[in-house]
């Protein structure tokens, strides 16, 4: 039985199954590799590939391919998709597991906040020659987690900032929407960590990052599904995440000779029903002047001219494509499932 390479997973950790983010992936690597590396912010749409792309840079081997010392960064890598309603105490000591995972030696919380703990093991780290980066994948755990105080967060952000400052130590972050926005409610708003980032956004993959996506693990897979890539193109764009999707998908309807025109149709229906809920989830939060867009353009409707900066704004964020120098929904199938939802 031929393995399906396109099974969606979360986050790719394997080089090998990773597909496009070359400029975005050198921005990183080269930041982080300076002498003082320097923070990264990675910003983009929901499964538009960020926390791919942040293993990619965490991942030895690119930084071995790409940092002339690579061996002096000491890397860690927090998932806090899971860790979303943690105390502040938790997020110390599960930055403490990894930093110990890292180094190999056993750092343990100290009876306070973790501080202490965390600036000892800092300077431990230089003190060898060598650069703490951490990645912080779904920053919104901490910056927004209703289970720590404003002032908490604050504090812990100043700190962090701190020994960013002071030290051999940066950060790489990914979140749906900028850092700033983050911290614009009380006390957080106003904190100056948000000012060491780089800004990296992520937007959909190019055509060509697209098309090696659809013709080089379905090809190496003996199933190559170049003979369809308009088709996929047209069912998902070129958003990462629906474009895996349609290649899973069609990939399991090819007989190793091709796809039958009836199978096509029910490959079709397949990709509709596996995505409609994450469509669903994506009109639902999107403001109701975006929405009202998609509409008009979902239903044929000429868009006002006063709404046509969001033409601009949507195509950017890839829900929108140019097609024969008109702007068209990214997704047919997309498209086709906005009229029966409500504004």
């Amino acid at each position: 039985m031929t393995t399906n390479p396109y099974l969606n997973r979360k986050m790719i950790t394997n080089p090998a199954e990773f597909f496009g983010r070359e400029r975005e992936l050198r921005k990183i690597l080269a930041r982080i590799g300076n002498q003082r590396p320097q923070s990264v912010a990675v910003v983009g749409e929901r499964r538009i590939g960020k926390s791919s792309l942040l293993y990619q840079a965490y991942h030895p081997a690119n930084r071995q391919a790409s940092i002339p010392d690579a061996a002096s960064l000491v890397c860690v890598f927090m998932d806090l998709s899971e860790r979303k309603d943690y105390q502040a105490a938790q997020i110390f000591q599960a930055l403490f597991a990894e930093l110990s995972r890292a180094l190999g030696e056993t750092i343990t919380s100290d009876a306070g906040s973790g501080y202490d703990t965390f600036k000892a093991a800092v300077q431990r780290i230089e003190a060898s020659g060598r650069r703490l980066v951490i990645f912080f994948d779904e920053f919104e755990a901490i910056a927004s987690n209703p289970n720590i105080p404003a002032a908490n967060v604050t504090e812990f952000l100043a700190f962090l900032r701190g020994i960013a400052n002071s030290h051999a130590v940066a950060y790489v972050t990914s979140s749906q929407i900028d850092l700033q926005e983050l911290g614009h409610s009380g006390e957080i708003k106003e904190s100056p960590f948000f000012n060491i980032f780089t800004r990296v956004s992520l937007g959909p993959f190019s055509r060509e990052e697209a098309l090696a996506l659809i013709a080089q693990p379905s090809a190496a897979a003996g199933r190559p599904l170049v003979p369809y890539a308009d088709t996929l193109l047209q069912w998902a764009g070129t958003h990462p995440f629906f474009l895996q999707t349609a290649c899973a998908v069609l990939f399991e309807w090819h007989n190793g000779q091709g796809v039958s025109h009836q199978d096509m149709t029910r490959a079709a229906i397949e990709f509709a029903d596996e995505t409609e809920d994450h469509f669903q989830y994506t009109w639902q939060h999107l403001k109701a002047e975006e929405r009202s867009v998609l509409r008009s353009l979902a239903t044929g409707v000429p868009v006002p001219d006063t709404q046509h900066y969001l033409l601009r704004q949507l195509e950017r964020r890839g829900y929108i494509v140019s097609w024969a120098g008109l702007p068209r929904i990214f997704s047919s199938i997309f498209a086709g499932l906005i009229p029966q939802w409500p504004s």
